[in-house]
This record gives structure tokens, sequence and C-alpha cells, in this order.
């Protein structure tokens, strides 16, 4: 079938438009209370990721739903959590578990991930390289279907071959109990995913973890940031300067005396972005991690924690914007957040690190 939208045309296989239909008719009937949840499976460099985008355009286009994506299952969970009726991507959650166990923090997340899904009625892409090394709850009985991605000889990726439900756990069992993926054996249909990538994403209007209205160069970036953390633990400066520019965000999200369009234009920010720091959790681990992740990620800005504190005291010192009396609403005091703003002229080298 040839699908018509935002102005740019690619087909999907008709088999398989009827399998994305009775997704998407599972999450808009108001009875009973159901979710969707779809597997894409395949090695490095298969299409997964390009799999997922088509599925997620076709769920747009049926539905008007935003599509998110993350890497971190955390973030993937607070975000569900807090929202209902979305598309959401978990890309690659195996870049948090790798050389781990069921045990740890991103397992249980992943569980819990899947366990909010029926109530907030979200569609959830699951794109891994190996069903066997998650959980069978998930690959047997909490999703409707694998896309398997596959190439010929390592050259045109994209192939697909569809497995149905019923088709799940004989699918677990043979690599379970003999080591066989018996991917063609219990294939339903088969077929090519278009790669539609550069034509679509800057269209889709996608949420890669906290970037909003992303890029496929943010996606890319995002992507390479999440490999190579895997196992990387922020040094204690870098942990304390990042957390000194996320409780300033968050006290200039809270300030109540001043009109929110005009501190935003103050600080040259938009005023959308001004309330998301409003609703920053400090308290929540994932919130440093996602403001790593944006520092690393911004182009427009320094790669130095230290020198954009020091640019965002500034941005509200040298107008003149704020009095004392204002700074000190809420809890919003210079001294708090222990930066001296004569400070800001010296030679910052002592405080910077690579965030690259």
């Amino acid at each position: 079938m040839i699908i018509d939208y935002l102005d740019e045309k690619f087909a999907i296989e008709d088999k398989l438009v009827l399998m994305l239909d009775y997704m998407t008719d599972r999450v808009i009937k108001k009875h009973p209370t159901l979710d969707s949840v779809l597997q894409n499976s395949g090695g490095e460099g298969e299409g997964k990721t390009n799999a997922s985008i088509v599925e997620a355009a076709y769920f747009k286009m049926k539905t008007g739903r935003p599509i998110s994506l993350f890497f971190k299952t955390s973030s993937c969970l607070k975000f569900a959590q807090r929202t209902e009726k979305q598309i959401l991507i978990l890309d690659e959650p195996s870049f948090e578990t790798l050389g781990t166990d069921f045990q740890t923090a991103a397992f249980k997340d992943f569980l819990r991930l899947t366990s909010t899904m029926r109530v907030k009625r979200h569609i959830l892409i699951i794109n891994f390289a190996k069903f066997w090394k998650f959980p069978d709850f998930l690959v047997v009985d909490r999703a409707l279907c694998m896309i398997h991605l596959y190439s010929k000889q390592g050259k045109d990726p994209g192939r697909f071959l569809y497995i149905k439900k019923k088709n799940l756990e004989p699918l677990w069992n043979g690599y379970k109990k003999g080591g066989k993926r018996l991917y063609g054996a219990l294939k339903s249909f088969g077929g090519r995913f278009p790669y539609v990538m550069d034509r679509l994403w800057d269209k889709l209007d996608i949420r890669v973890e906290d970037i909003e209205h992303s890029k496929l160069k943010d996606y890319d970036s995002l992507k390479d940031i999440a490999i190579n953390s895997i196992g990387v633990k922020r040094d204690k400066k870098r942990e304390k300067d990042l957390r000194k520019l996320l409780e300033l965000r968050y006290k200039l999200g809270n300030v109540k005396r001043i009109n929110c369009e005009l501190l935003a234009a103050e600080l040259g920010i938009a005023s959308a972005r001004l309330r998301e720091w409003r609703k920053i959790d400090l308290d929540d681990p994932n919130s440093l991690e996602n403001l790593d992740l944006e520092l690393k990620n911004d182009d427009n800005h320094s790669n130095n924690v230290a020198i954009r504190l020091t640019e965002q005291l500034e941005s509200e010192e040298k107008r003149g914007f704020f009095d004392m009396e204002a700074k000190k609403v809420n809890g919003f005091d210079e001294e708090e957040i222990d930066f001296d703003m004569e400070d800001t002229k010296t030679d910052t080298k002592d405080t910077e690190f690579d965030l690259n």
C-alpha cells in the first residue's frame, strides 16, 4: 500500500498495514482499555530504527499522537507515567543492560514500563538485537508480534519477517531449548521496509529523550552518547556543576513574581522552555542524565558546564533584570548555589572538563 503522509509517499506491505491498523484500534477504542506493544528485532545495521519510524509515522497518521524516542528505559518510564496516549519508541534498551542481569535497575524499570502501558493507552515500539536477552513475559506475553529485520549477506537492509502472537512462544522455546532461531519457520509473511529516516524524521516532530522537535542529527548524536556512556560514571566535579545548573533552572522556572514570557525573553529562551524547568524533579537522577545529554548535544553553546552556568547567571545579573528581593522568591539565592558572580570574569580553565 502506498502511504501519502506529510508530503511524502512510501510503501508498506498490505498485510503489515492490517496488523498496524489492529494495533491502532486497540488503543483508540474506549472498551476494553488496552495498549499495543510491538517489538522489532535484528542485528546492528539491519534497519530496526528505520522500521520503527515507519511504524510510528503510520500510527501518528492514524491517531495524531506525538512520537517520543528514548535510549534509556528510566527516562521512557518517567515520560510514560506522566503522559497518556503517546507513541513511544525504546531504541536499543540493551545499551543499559549489556553485561548485566535481570536484577539491574534498568531491567526493573523495563518491567515497570511494560506494566504502565495499558492504563495510559500508549503504543510502545521496542527495538532490540537479541530477543533472548529480554524476559519472556515481554517477548511472549506482552508483545503483540515480532518483526525481525535482516539483510542479504550484509546488504540491502530493511527486509523483515512478521511473527504473529501465537508463534512467539515457539520462537522463544526454540532458542531457549535448542539454540535455534526459528524466524523463517514461524513467520506469517515477509516484506521490506522503505528507508524513510532522511525524508520523514524532521517532519514528524519527534522528541528524543528531553530534546523536543529533534532533527535527525540530534538522534545520531544522542545515540553515540548513549553508546559511549555505557559503564561510564561522571566525576564529582562534573556532577556538582550539573546539579548547580539543574537547580538554577528549577529556581528560574519557579520565580512567581515575574511574567514568564518576559523572563524568558530576558534569558534568551522560549517561554515553553522556562515552563519545562518549572517541572524539573531535582530528586530524580534521570534529570541529571538528561541535562548531561542536552549539553553534549548542544552545538550552540560551550561544552563546559561551568562556563554554561556562568553564562546563565550573567544573563540575569548583567541585564539587571532581578532585584535581590525577586531573586529570593522560592529560595532563589546566589549564595545558596555557591557561585560568586565575581568569578564570572575569571579564567575557567580549572573548572573545565570534556563533555564530548
